[in-house]
């Protein structure tokens, strides 16, 4: 347990530092291939309540586009947040509240009662659909919350493509949760 401790951690900062060099124009790129897939997949026009980060300006796929597509839908957003180390969802009842908060900081809204430090969700995933993320357990435990639901919610990891590890895969703990689907501009892993 400690070895995949230390290799995750080291996976972790090596991802991150490739995620730094990616160029603004590769990431919208990417973001507009990955929005597409998502906005068109039978799950998204399905579902009701939608629950998605709030992208940083760097290293991710973009989630604004969805955010606006929610609410032109008439659909329910619900973003994660953190307190004390503990993952929840919380409603954004509004465009206004999202235009109103700043990307990873939901303490304007009153959310939290402390800084969201905790909100790398997925830094990398692979083939086997394993995800790697913080390191600290809060997307996992949120998950494994939400499996005792009557109907567990189905989840979609969106990655760069630099993200997708081809040719090795993350090692898992037994805590560790795989999202249903990982999308790419590239391609489609999982159901």
């Amino acid at each position: 347990m400690a070895n995949v401790k230390k290799v995750k951690a080291r996976l972790r900062e090596l991802t991150l530092m490739d995620l730094d060099t990616i160029s603004s124009e590769q990431i919208e790129r990417e973001s507009t291939a990955v929005v597409e897939r998502v906005i068109f997949s039978e799950e998204y026009k399905s579902s009701k309540n939608i629950s998605v980060y709030l992208s940083k300006t760097r290293g991710e796929i973009s989630t604004e586009s969805i955010i606006y597509d929610i609410f032109l839908k008439g659909k329910i957003c619900y973003v994660p947040c953190w307190d004390e180390g503990k993952m929840e969802m919380v409603k954004l009842k509004s465009l206004e509240d999202y235009r109103s908060i700043g990307p990873n900081n939901l303490n304007e809204l009153g959310f939290l009662k402390s800084n969201n430090q905790e909100r790398e969700i997925g830094i990398a995933f692979d083939y086997e659909g394993n995800r790697l993320g913080n390191g600290k357990g809060s997307y996992d435990g949120y998950l494994a919350r939400c499996q005792k639901w009557v109907k567990p919610p189905k989840t979609m990891a969106l990655a760069l493509n630099i993200q997708i590890f081809r040719d090795s895969t993350i090692p898992v703990s037994e805590n560790d949760l795989r999202p249903d689907i990982i999308l790419s501009e590239l391609e489609v892993i999982g159901d």
